[in-house]
């Protein structure tokens, strides 16, 4: 199944860069990529862009009823371009919901200077794999 295959890429991806984050950087210094991204190691106990903090227990249930939904619409909507969508979500939502449970916050690393929020591999699998999910959704009605 296509979905698996995506959220499995984008689980390890994630687990793999958080943990050579949480390795090579330390907390709250930037360290330059490009001209406009940084490394720079933060902890987010709360939802998106930081909302929220502190509330772990309502956020794991929120991603654990979003693993469902995904699994439900994947038996009713087994397209191809559905089953990449719900694999980046449920790869993204499945390694913040990783990082909630064991550590009660999530590492986040990605500092796109241009943009206020630092964020991980994992968002950005939920991000593109809701933007491919709602084509796929528009496409088909």
């Amino acid at each position: 199944m296509i979905a698996i295959g995506v959220a499995i890429v984008v689980f390890v991806i994630d687990r793999w860069t958080k943990a050579w984050a949480v390795t090579h950087l330390v907390l709250g210094a930037s360290v330059p990529v490009l001209p406009f991204v940084d490394w720079t190691l933060v902890e987010n106990r709360g939802a998106a862009f930081g909302m929220l903090s502190g509330a772990t227990a309502f956020f794991i249930l929120v991603a654990l009823a979003a693993v469902v939904g995904l699994i439900v619409l994947l038996r009713r909507s087994p397209s191809a371009m559905v089953q990449i969508g719900v694999g980046g979500v449920l790869g993204g939502a499945l390694g913040n919901l990783y990082d909630r449970v064991l550590q009660h916050s999530v590492v986040d690393f990605i500092d796109v200077r241009v943009w206020p929020y630092v964020f991980n591999v994992a968002d950005i699998g939920i991000t593109l794999g809701a933007i491919v999910l709602v084509v796929a959704l528009w496409r088909q009605n």
